[in-house]
């Protein structure tokens, strides 16, 4: 495993949902490409603003997919993946890990 030293601005995202309530890819990836392009360091997906909790596990999954592709090796992406339950946080946590988060 490579071990990468974080610095600098470490950007909570918010999540976007569309009229349906379903994730929102595009807004995801725009809101990311704006956070970057102004000197975020990192973000965080899913973390701080409460979101991640409200989203199922397969959203959550999907955002830190869709997030983790989008970036790529611009900026290292640290997924929110606590949960009420140890089972569903370690889960979430490999997949986060197995997608390059």
């Amino acid at each position: 495993m490579q071990i990468r030293y974080l610095s600098g601005i470490i950007c909570p995202m918010l999540t976007a949902i569309n009229d349906r309530g379903e994730l929102d890819e595009l807004g995801v990836c725009r809101l990311a490409d704006f956070l970057l392009d102004r000197g975020v360091s990192a973000l965080f997906p899913g973390g701080t603003n409460g979101e991640g909790m409200l989203l199922t596990l397969d959203e959550r999954k999907r955002l830190c997919t869709v997030v983790v592709k989008h970036v790529g090796a611009q900026a290292p992406v640290i997924m929110h993946t606590g949960c009420v339950s140890t089972n569903e946080t370690i889960d979430l946590t490999r997949q986060a890990r197995d997608a390059g988060a």
